[in-house]
Protein backbone atom coordinates (compact mmCIF):
# COMPACT_ATOMS: atom_id res chain seq x y z
CA UNK A 1 0.00 0.00 0.00
CA UNK A 2 1.31 3.43 -0.93
CA UNK A 3 -0.09 6.74 0.26
CA UNK A 4 0.75 10.19 -1.02
CA UNK A 5 -0.39 13.62 0.03
CA UNK A 6 0.49 17.04 -1.29
CA UNK A 7 -0.68 20.09 0.59
CA UNK A 8 1.99 22.64 -0.31
CA UNK A 9 -0.19 24.32 -2.96
CA UNK A 10 -3.24 24.72 -0.71
CA UNK A 11 -4.25 27.56 1.57
CA UNK A 12 -4.29 26.96 5.31
CA UNK A 13 -8.09 26.83 5.30
CA UNK A 14 -8.13 24.28 2.46
CA UNK A 15 -5.56 22.13 4.27
CA UNK A 16 -7.67 22.20 7.44
CA UNK A 17 -10.82 21.29 5.50
CA UNK A 18 -9.04 18.44 3.73
CA UNK A 19 -7.58 16.97 6.92
CA UNK A 20 -10.85 17.38 8.81
CA UNK A 21 -12.45 14.90 6.40
CA UNK A 22 -10.61 12.21 8.35
CA UNK A 23 -12.68 13.06 11.44
CA UNK A 24 -16.29 12.29 12.29
CA UNK A 25 -17.87 14.89 10.01
CA UNK A 26 -21.36 14.61 11.45
CA UNK A 27 -20.11 16.10 14.72
CA UNK A 28 -16.91 17.94 13.79
CA UNK A 29 -17.42 19.50 10.35
CA UNK A 30 -18.48 22.88 11.79
CA UNK A 31 -15.35 23.36 13.90
CA UNK A 32 -12.94 26.11 12.83
CA UNK A 33 -9.22 25.37 12.71
CA UNK A 34 -9.19 21.79 11.44
CA UNK A 35 -7.89 19.19 13.87
CA UNK A 36 -6.35 21.90 16.05
CA UNK A 37 -9.90 23.22 16.49
CA UNK A 38 -11.12 19.70 17.30
CA UNK A 39 -8.34 19.35 19.89
CA UNK A 40 -9.27 22.77 21.25
CA UNK A 41 -12.89 21.76 21.66
CA UNK A 42 -11.90 18.54 23.44
CA UNK A 43 -9.57 20.52 25.73
CA UNK A 44 -12.32 23.05 26.51
CA UNK A 45 -14.71 20.30 27.56
CA UNK A 46 -11.98 18.67 29.66
CA UNK A 47 -11.11 22.00 31.31
CA UNK A 48 -14.79 22.60 32.09
CA UNK A 49 -14.97 19.27 33.94
CA UNK A 50 -11.52 19.12 35.57
CA UNK A 51 -10.18 22.68 35.69
CA UNK A 52 -7.40 24.35 33.74
CA UNK A 53 -4.76 21.79 32.75
CA UNK A 54 -2.66 24.15 30.62
CA UNK A 55 0.52 23.41 32.57
CA UNK A 56 0.16 19.67 31.92
CA UNK A 57 -0.48 20.16 28.20
CA UNK A 58 2.48 22.53 27.93
CA UNK A 59 4.71 20.02 29.75
CA UNK A 60 3.66 17.26 27.34
CA UNK A 61 4.35 19.48 24.32
CA UNK A 62 7.74 20.55 25.72
CA UNK A 63 8.71 16.92 26.41
CA UNK A 64 7.67 15.83 22.91
CA UNK A 65 9.64 18.65 21.27
CA UNK A 66 12.69 17.82 23.41
CA UNK A 67 12.44 14.18 22.29
CA UNK A 68 12.33 15.34 18.67
CA UNK A 69 15.82 16.85 18.97
CA UNK A 70 17.36 13.37 19.03
CA UNK A 71 15.15 12.00 16.23
CA UNK A 72 16.62 12.62 12.75
CA UNK A 73 13.18 12.00 11.20
CA UNK A 74 11.25 14.36 13.48
CA UNK A 75 9.23 17.11 11.85
CA UNK A 76 10.64 19.66 14.31
CA UNK A 77 14.07 19.07 15.80
CA UNK A 78 13.97 21.96 18.24
CA UNK A 79 13.62 21.96 22.01
CA UNK A 80 11.04 24.70 22.57
CA UNK A 81 11.01 24.47 26.36
CA UNK A 82 8.14 24.64 28.82
CA UNK A 83 7.90 28.44 28.99
CA UNK A 84 7.53 28.77 25.21
CA UNK A 85 4.94 25.98 25.06
CA UNK A 86 2.99 27.37 28.05
CA UNK A 87 2.78 31.03 27.06
CA UNK A 88 0.90 32.59 24.18
CA UNK A 89 3.05 34.48 21.67
CA UNK A 90 3.14 35.37 17.98
CA UNK A 91 4.91 32.06 17.33
CA UNK A 92 2.65 30.09 19.69
CA UNK A 93 -0.83 31.61 19.39
CA UNK A 94 -4.09 30.16 20.56
CA UNK A 95 -5.78 28.12 17.83
CA UNK A 96 -9.47 28.42 17.01
CA UNK A 97 -11.72 26.21 19.08
CA UNK A 98 -15.07 27.52 17.98
CA UNK A 99 -18.14 25.57 17.02
CA UNK A 100 -21.73 26.29 16.17
CA UNK A 101 -22.67 23.86 18.94
CA UNK A 102 -24.32 25.89 21.73
CA UNK A 103 -22.66 23.91 24.53
CA UNK A 104 -19.11 24.85 23.51
CA UNK A 105 -17.75 28.22 24.56
CA UNK A 106 -15.67 30.11 22.03
CA UNK A 107 -12.74 31.28 24.13
CA UNK A 108 -9.33 29.95 23.09
CA UNK A 109 -7.81 27.04 24.97
CA UNK A 110 -5.14 25.28 22.92
CA UNK A 111 -1.86 26.79 21.76
CA UNK A 112 -0.34 25.94 18.39
CA UNK A 113 2.58 23.89 19.70
CA UNK A 114 0.30 21.65 21.80
CA UNK A 115 -1.10 20.23 18.54
CA UNK A 116 0.50 18.55 15.57
CA UNK A 117 1.87 21.35 13.40
CA UNK A 118 1.43 21.16 9.66
CA UNK A 119 4.54 21.92 7.66
CA UNK A 120 6.86 20.21 5.28
CA UNK A 121 9.08 17.75 7.10
CA UNK A 122 12.82 18.18 6.81
CA UNK A 123 14.51 15.21 5.22
CA UNK A 124 18.27 14.96 5.60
Amino acid sequence: VVGVEKMSGLSGAAIGDTLLKASYLREESDIDGGFAGVFGQIAQRYFQQHGDCSDALAAIAAKNHANGVANPFAQMRKDLGFDFCRNESDRNPFVPARSSAPTVRSSPTVRRHWCSPMSRPRFR
